[in-house]
């Protein structure tokens, strides 16, 4: 089970869902995700295991990000949990978007904002440690959308150094665009 299969990151929760599995055809490698499902930000996270070789049988380096970004950007207003995720990778980096909710208690929660993740997964692949500017997290997106969706190339080629991603709001005919350019250590958001 989930739960099992991530027990190398040490998850806050054992309470896991929405695993995606990607094959990454730039380094024959498989990527493994899966989030906590608590609706809790005190136990939010995303956990992310990258294969070790071209078996997605074999071993996996895993990876644990800390899905309140009140935890993580200094100042931000309210503690969120992390839920519909969405997730892509470009040539040196694996972008997991998803939207962030306040809980209100009693079962009630506030949409806050979308944001994404975007990682080093050359480092991920090989099992390193992740330096602070290895993993950032996107923000404040402009227009509030919900649910950004990171698009990979596909089949067996990328855009090179950059992300495209699209988001639309509800009830709402009009899509946005966004792009990220570059490598994760010196990225900029194209924020229409």
């Amino acid at each position: 089970n989930l739960a099992s299969f991530f027990a190398p990151a040490s998850p806050v929760s054992n309470n896991m869902c929405d695993p995606l599995v990607y094959y990454d055809p730039d380094y024959d490698r498989f990527i493994v995700f899966a989030q906590t499902c608590d609706a809790s930000s005190t136990t939010t996270a995303l956990l992310v295991a990258f294969s070790q070789t071209n078996d997605p049988a074999g071993n996996y380096n895993y990876y644990q990000f800390d899905g309140n970004l009140n935890n993580i950007i200094s100042g931000y207003p309210v503690n969120v949990w992390f839920d519909y995720p969405k997730l892509a990778v470009s040539q040196n980096d694996i972008f997991i978007s998803g939207n962030m909710f306040r809980p209100l208690g009693g079962g009630n929660n506030q949409y806050i904002e979308s944001a994404v993740y975007q990682i080093d997964k050359t480092i991920c692949f090989a099992g390193g440690t992740l330096g602070a500017n290895d993993a950032v997290v996107w923000n404040d997106f402009n227009s509030n959308p919900f649910t950004i969706v990171p698009v990979s190339y596909g089949r067996d080629g990328n855009y090179g150094d950059k992300m495209y991603m699209m988001a639309s709001r509800a009830n709402s005919s009009n899509i946005t665009l966004f792009e990220i350019n570059g490598k994760v250590q010196n990225a900029t958001l194209a924020n229409p």
